[in-house]
């Protein structure tokens, strides 16, 4: 197939006559379906929306978007791994927060360097399932105290790699979230990606996450709105939602006209949201508690979205 917008769409719209409410009791279960129809398109955005698509629920959606996010920063992520972002500290998230350490160290052999990390993640989402941990790491300080921070791939099995589940969250708990504990983990230098860790990847996964969690979660909204014979309107002002999600997804994460432009869709949605109220009584009981419960998905990072907005507009 190729890959244009106008084929997509019809590849979604086709797929609305084999949905139905098959309950999916777990991410896994979710997942083997989505593994299934992603095959058929590869780019991360495609994927998110495939996979919001496909969701009988929220939380899987997000999932899609968490996941597609992290594939379109690290490209050579295999596409159905389960990878996680580990940022967050005790302090949280700011490049001068990050304690976690990456050490190099005397090699026994005449190999490539070597390095040793050491810290604590505290909020890893989806750290029950993972298979590949990014993990943000400080090498040390420059001249002006600066943390200088890179990025290091590591499979789930990591030797002095301890995962600790934490307590469900009131809202899409289906989502795993944990603690992780490093401990004089070997680390080579293969592992280390290339570039800053902050400026390459901490920076710009917040515009690329909230850039495919809108594709994935418009995926899912076109799910309700063909399942349940919405009016032909919501389901045309979605998919202008999602394609629009979908070209933005290519753009430099890094501009501030790209965070403005997600700023606009973001709205558009909301909106959306809004105006499809009265349409949830055609939901079932089970589909409806589910969204009332999970909906404040769509409330996350925005007092972030706005003082990034505002930058961005500061730029003009």
């Amino acid at each position: 197939m190729s890959d244009n917008t106008p084929s997509f769409i019809s590849w979604l719209l086709a797929q609305s006559g084999s949905l139905d409410e098959t309950p999916q009791p777990s991410l896994m279960d979710w997942k083997a379906q989505w593994d299934q129809f992603g095959d058929t398109w590869k780019s991360p955005a495609d994927r998110a929306i495939i996979g919001g698509f496909l969701a009988d629920r929220l939380a899987y959606a997000f999932a899609a978007g968490y996941f597609s996010a992290l594939q379109r920063l690290v490209p050579k992520l295999p596409e159905k791994a389960i990878s996680a972002f580990c940022v967050s500290e005790k302090e949280g998230g700011h490049p001068r927060a990050i304690k976690t350490t990456l050490e190099s160290h005397p090699s026994d052999s005449n190999t490539a360097e070597s390095w040793k990390m050491n810290g604590t993640k505290t909020f890893v989402t989806c750290a029950i399932e993972v298979d590949i941990l990014l993990v943000v790491a400080s090498t040390g300080t420059d001249n002006s105290g600066r943390n200088q921070l890179k990025m290091v791939q590591l499979p789930r099995d990591t030797a002095g790699m301890k995962v600790i589940p934490r307590e469900k969250m009131s809202f899409i708990p289906e989502v795993s979230h944990g603690i992780v504990e490093l401990t004089d983990v070997e680390v080579t230098e293969s592992q280390i990606l290339p570039g800053d860790g902050y400026s390459d990847y901490v920076r710009p996964f917040g515009i690329i996450e909230d850039i495919h969690i809108l594709a994935a979660n418009t995926g899912y909204i076109l799910r309700l709105a063909r399942l349940n014979n919405w009016p032909p309107n919501i389901s045309a002002e979605v998919l202008a939602i999602l394609s629009s999600a979908r070209t933005l997804s290519g753009a430099d994460p890094k501009s501030p006209d790209t965070q403005i432009t997600l700023a606009g869709l973001q709205s558009l949605m909301r909106n959306q949201l809004i105006r499809i109220e009265p349409q949830w009584e055609k939901t079932s009981d089970e589909t409806r508690s589910r969204w009332e419960r999970d909906r404040a998905l769509f409330s996350m990072g925005q007092k972030a979205g706005e003082i990034r907005l505002q930058s961005a507009w500061d730029k003009f």
